[in-house]
């Protein structure tokens, strides 16, 4: 029973299958919320988490997860709510059908089965005394080595086809789990005579393989993965995010590496958040794994050039996907990759993690690599490279310091390259030029003022917040302090606390009660008076949401031409479904 209730649950993700139930509205990150169906309200205090897969209503204090609520939405009993569920997931349940269990079921039973094959050999047989001899050699641990669940693969066309016949596993099944190869002969091992890590899914269960050779022979490929499975979909997991989800979260930081060894290595050094990327670059479906528990990445590849263009097109996707990157890059003579340089001193790995320089240093340094800015087409490449990433950077005062470093550092006058900036303005003739008053206040932008006013009215009515978190989450807001007020006020709302930090407070950081003194100074000194809150709110509201619009049409307009120039097809496709998602949601 455990068992299948759990397989329910990893298969029915919570927020689609109560969205099906409920609307629901954005609650800033991948959480979502919606009116309470349990009580009355008139704004929004359900929420539904999609890390814990769990739902909790802070009017009424219901909560649980996807049992707990089609038992309570729909007043089934469990037996009830399972075999709903059971049927909704194709899970097989033993009390109904003891003779058979659901393929998918199955298929996690045999490579678990596998695994402990490989873990056997490993720790048991002379076959594999040179794998424990290389692992030692390596510097991995017992400890490590149990953890990540290493095993060995013997050399044998049908070693594992023996063992598992033993229980009853045939080649049918073994050959849909990955692990046998057909032939006209019947079936032989995929995998024989190589290192094993096992790749588990963000709970725990092995899905896959990858097999690392330990021969010199050239013919042979130094690592084969598992094929496509019903179990493993190497576009959709991440090595070592079981066991790093947690720390990521307390960090709030993902370390995105590129080998297996590499995670082990630094998991045995302590740094338990990180990852590695099954492939060469990341896809959609890794990040959204990431998001679940952090929304900042620090990533590094090795510094070939298939590293380089592989960290280039992660970072790209990734900062289209909303996520903060920083680089990993490690000193001369520190090693070429994570594993080297820990062994040679942990600490050297530890200050580069913490120094990891922020996204638009990295691309800086790509762009001017090797450059001769001697030919003005190598500064016209440049400024393409780099125009449209700092046209995307919403702080006014960071894009002005990228366009003042490009500026110097091509020596073209910063007006010139204003005006290259996607969706610049046209310059002004020079008669119509007029020196700015230095002393006179940068009036802030529409958008800007709006979300002032939007801010100052949650601040002087908190019972709104909520109505105002339906409409508009933090990313929306462009500008990055406003955004972090916000933020916290969300975040103390959903604690339980009094979403407004008293100002007075010891503990509330400066930068914080500057921007809460701004808004609330700005809001008493315009004297607003708000007979009808409920329209001003609406109507800051689309203002805000219709300027996110745009920038991020904008945004994604401008990763689609550096795309195209690239001939990335697959961006391409993804980015125009983006943005004609975008157009057709509309900024309301």
């Amino acid at each position: 029973m455990p068992g299948e209730t759990e397989e329910i649950k990893r298969r029915l993700d919570i927020v689609e299958f109560i969205g099906e139930y409920l609307p629901l509205v954005r609650a800033g990150g991948p959480n979502m919320k919606a009116r309470c169906p349990f009580h009355q309200e008139k704004t929004p205090s359900f929420y539904i988490s999609k890390e814990r897969q769990m739902w909790h209503c802070f009017g009424c204090g219901e909560g649980g997860d996807v049992f707990s609520f089609i038992m309570k939405h729909e007043g089934l009993e469990f037996p009830e709510a399972l075999k709903l569920l059971a049927e909704r997931t194709g899970v097989q349940l033993a009390q109904w059908n003891p003779k058979e269990r659901s393929e998918r079921m199955r298929l996690f039973e045999i490579v678990e089965y596998a695994t402990k094959v490989f873990e056997k050999y490993l720790r048991d047989s002379a076959k594999a005394a040179h794998v424990r001899a290389y692992l030692e050699k390596r510097g991995v641990s017992l400890a490590m080595r149990d953890a990540f669940r290493l095993g060995y693969a013997p050399e044998g066309w049908d070693t594992l086809i023996q063992h598992a016949g033993q229980r009853g596993i045939g080649v049918p099944e073994l050959v849909k789990a990955g692990l046998v190869l057909q032939s006209d002969r019947g079936g032989y091992d995929r995998f024989r005579n190589r290192l094993m890590f096992p790749i588990r899914d963000v709970h725990g269960a092995v899905v896959g393989f990858t097999a690392r050779t330990l021969t010199d022979d050239p013919n042979e490929p130094k690592y084969i993965n598992t094929p496509q499975t019903p179990l493993y979909n190497k576009s959709a997991v991440l090595y070592g995010l079981d066991r790093a989800r947690q720390s990521a979260k307390k960090a709030d930081l993902a370390v995105v590496v590129e080998g297996n060894m590499d995670v082990i290595a630094c998991h045995q050094a302590g740094f338990e958040n990180t990852i590695a990327v099954s492939g060469t670059a990341f896809t959609r479906e890794q990040l959204d794994l990431i998001r679940r528990f952090t929304m900042r990445i620090a990533v590094a590849f090795d510094a070939d050039a298939a590293g380089v263009r592989a960290a280039e097109k992660g970072i790209d996707l990734a900062i289209a996907e909303g996520l903060q990157v920083r680089v990993i890059q490690l000193p001369e003579g520190a090693g070429k990759d994570p594993d080297e340089a820990i062994k040679k001193d942990p600490a050297v790995w530890k200050h580069a993690v913490e120094q990891a320089m922020p996204v638009m240093d990295w691309f800086f340094g790509r762009a001017f690599h090797d450059a001769d800015l001697e030919k003005p087409e190598a500064k016209s490449a440049i400024g393409r490279m780099l125009l449209p990433r700092i046209a995307r950077i919403p702080d006014a005062i960071e894009r002005t310091h990228w366009i003042q470093q490009l500026s110097q550092r091509l020596k073209v006058p910063e007006d010139v390259l204003r005006g290259q900036l996607p969706g610049a303005p046209k310059p002004k003739r020079p008669a119509q030029e007029t020196a700015a008053d230095p002393k006179k206040p940068v009036k802030p932008s529409r958008e800007t003022m709006a979300a002032e006013e939007f801010l100052g009215l949650l601040i002087s009515a908190p019972a709104r917040l909520p109505e105002g978190m339906a409409a508009v989450a933090p990313e929306m807001i462009a500008d990055p302090d406003l955004a972090d007020l916000y933020r916290s006020m969300i975040v103390r709302y959903t604690g339980g606390e009094q979403p407004v930090p008293d100002p007075h407070a010891p503990e509330v950081p400066a930068s914080v009660l500057a921007t809460l003194s701004r808004v609330i100074l700005r809001r008493e000194r315009a004297s607003v008076e708000t007979p009808r809150p409920d329209d001003e709110l609406r109507s800051l509201s689309a203002i805000i949401r219709t300027a996110h619009s745009h920038f991020e049409q904008k945004r994604l307009a401008d990763l689609l031409r550096d795309a195209e120039a690239r001939g990335d097809n697959d961006a391409v496709r993804s980015l125009t479904q983006q943005i004609q998602a975008l157009i057709s949601e509309g900024p309301a």
